[in-house]
């Protein structure tokens, strides 16, 4: 079955903003996922920074409501700050969802460092 991708067709409810660091130009690339209309996640776009600020976060996230005309329903990201300014500037009717892997990793991280020391 084909599924006509557009932006008026996909929805954007969710927004993953996972700003993950290309190793050979070290850019941030920022992909954006949807659900489609069988509710399988779509890739519908991707931003590469140079650098992780309020300000390129904010100017990619203004591109992506300009092709889009709409704030996604939930936006997933990391615990960046520079990301979660950005997102209230822009999206401030989107809810914010922190990625459980990132609270995952973060959270083994911490605690061997205390489990080792007991």
């Amino acid at each position: 079955m084909y599924a006509q991708c557009t932006p008026s067709s996909l929805r954007p409810n969710k927004a993953h903003e996972y700003a993950q660091r290309t190793l050979q130009y070290n850019m941030i690339c920022v992909p954006f996922t949807a659900n489609d209309n069988h509710k399988r996640c779509v890739t519908i776009g991707a931003g590469f920074l140079a650098k992780e600020t309020t300000k390129f976060y904010t100017w990619l996230l203004k591109c992506f409501l300009n092709c889009f005309d709409r704030q996604p329903n939930v936006v997933v990201t990391d615990q960046d700050s520079a990301m979660a300014k950005a997102k209230e500037s822009v999206f401030n009717e989107s809810n914010h969802r922190l990625c459980m892997w990132h609270i995952g990793k973060k959270l083994t991280d911490k605690v061997n460092c205390i489990i080792m020391f007991k």
